[in-house]
């Protein structure tokens, strides 16, 4: 039996050597299970997929990076933000909070030296 990979909460911590590495999130996204995995039979993905609303839409972290090294502060991945968008009716979320989840790890957006999105689509 496989086991249901769990969420790395927002503000874990992690250290590599001289990096600091600190989740931050900007909230969740709710996303119809059917979408993400398409032809897939439901047996194959339910035990790792963890668990469905009613109207079976997975639960997905919208979570960023921080790093701090070299004197330097660097955010991976920007969030969404709190600005709600046309999807909100078919798949509402729980977003804008990444000015929240930075502020517990100690961060201020002034703080920040470099963001870095590494893609630019609605997930």
């Amino acid at each position: 039996m496989s086991e249901v990979a769990m969420a790395i909460p927002s503000g874990a911590r992690y250290r590599v050597g001289g990096v600091e590495f600190a989740v931050v999130s900007d909230g969740d996204y709710f996303y119809d299970a059917g979408a993400v995995f398409g032809v897939v039979p439901r047996v194959m993905w339910e035990r790792q997929s963890g668990p469905l609303d009613k109207q079976y839409r997975l639960t997905l972290g919208l979570n960023c990076l921080l790093l701090r090294s070299r004197g330097k502060t660097i955010l991976i991945e920007s969030g969404v933000g709190g600005k709600p968008g046309d999807r909100d009716a078919s798949s509402p979320a729980s977003e804008g909070t990444l000015l929240t989840s930075l502020a517990a790890v100690g961060v201020q957006p002034a703080d920040i030296d470099i963001v870095v999105n590494t893609h630019l689509h609605a997930d």
